[in-house]
């Protein structure tokens, strides 16, 4: 006999004396692999009546008919196979079956659906309450554990609460884009170029702008060392092309000087190799360029690499984020570039003195634009 004959065999010795258990007609139907079926022990009720374990669904079991009790087939070998691997084949009407996943059947003739905030696995005769922190809908077979959404959803709020601590403490007391300007004093660093920085008043006038600027100038550039570049027969060429010996020359026999406290401009014609020279002159070409000639800086005292910070290169191409603001913009650059030994008032002046010192105070709170979306103007 099969594994279920004997799992019936057992649960009725639990529950009626050998002695007891009565000689009954068989149900009147053979099993589907045509062997002969075998009547299971009789399970009664607190009532008296027929019927079948607990978790089994006996929908043809009528406590009046003795040919419609329980009974046991050997299965064929599909079947086998199939209740291996927890299947649940009847191999005939009045066998009977465990209770479906995600159902309960609180009696032999009832298979109802798990309700909701409940789980039911399979052979349940009474659904079970979902844990806490877990969810269960209609027809659930196991809980569905929320923990690792709530632990999510903590450590996101956590660190918005640190986000926020740290820029109500840090970041706030300088100026953010969209709160209002402060021009209270630096503070207590007690440098000079602070002092003069924090000096300088706002004027609406273009005399002011020009001298707002001047003045961080000025108070910046205290106690660092001038900057001179000489250059003398700049030769540069590109990498030749394949089947040819030599490359292009988009330089040839340049010499200058850029000298300190100056401004010095280089005109030409498109083509002419004026970004080309500014490029080569702050060691910004690509690798695999050629360059000859002579470069120094500072009469060969100098190198570039130990002048990097205080070199400041503006590209042709746009590099502003277009869809923020003006203010935005400058404050976000103000933040990344600016000396980390800068208190936050000392940066918010400045981008002040620079918004003021490009016009640009009345479109702060503009955005750059596209060419699709209008913004502040090429110019601007």
């Amino acid at each position: 006999v099969t594994v279920s004959v004997l799992y019936w065999e057992r649960q009725a010795s639990r529950r009626v004396p050998s002695c007891q258990v009565p000689l009954i007609a068989m149900a009147a139907t053979s099993c589907k692999s045509g062997a002969p079926p075998v009547q299971l022990p009789i399970i009664r009720d607190a009532a008296g009546n027929v019927t079948c374990n607990p978790g089994f669904y006996c929908p043809r079991l009528d406590p009046a008919n003795a040919t419609t009790y329980p009974i046991a087939c050997i299965p064929t070998p599909d079947c086998a196979v199939d209740r291996l691997f927890g299947g649940s084949c009847q191999q005939s009407p009045f066998e009977p079956r465990l209770c479906r996943k995600g159902y309960y059947c609180p009696t032999p003739q009832q298979e109802i659906e798990c309700p909701s905030n409940h789980f039911c696995v399979r052979g349940s005769f009474e659904p079970v309450a979902c844990p806490p922190l877990a969810v269960c809908p209609a027809g659930s077979v196991k809980p569905r554990s929320m923990l690792p959404v709530v632990v999510c959803l903590l450590l996101y709020i956590a660190l918005l609460v640190v986000r926020h601590f740290y820029l109500s403490k840090w970041r706030l007391r300088g100026h953010m884009p969209g709160q209002a300007t402060s021009t209270s004093p630096a503070g207590d660093d007690g440098d000079e170029a602070a002092a003069e920085l924090d000096a300088v008043e706002l004027r609406s006038t273009r005399s002011g702008h020009n001298e707002a600027l001047a003045h961080h100038f000025q108070a910046v550039s205290e106690g660092q060392t001038p900057l001179q570049i000489d250059f003398t027969e700049l030769r540069v060429t590109l990498p030749p092309a394949p089947g040819e010996k030599e490359g292009r020359v988009l330089l040839e026999s340049v010499s200058g000087s850029l000298r300190p406290g100056t401004v010095t401009a280089i005109l030409g014609p498109s083509g002419a190799g004026k970004t080309v020279l500014l490029t080569t002159l702050l060691q910004r070409l690509d690798p695999t360029w050629s360059v000859q000639g002579h470069l120094e800086v500072n009469k060969g005292r100098g190198k570039f690499s130990d002048l990097r910070s205080s070199i400041g290169f503006v590209p042709q191409d746009d590099i502003l984020h277009n869809e923020l603001t003006v203010e935005a913009n400058l404050y976000y650059a103000s933040e990344l570039r600016l000396p980390a030994s800068w208190a936050p008032e000392r940066r918010a002046q400045m981008r002040e003195v620079v918004m003021e010192a490009l016009g640009l105070l009345p479109h702060r709170a503009t955005p750059i634009g596209t060419e699709t979306e209008r913004g502040i103007s090429g110019g601007q």
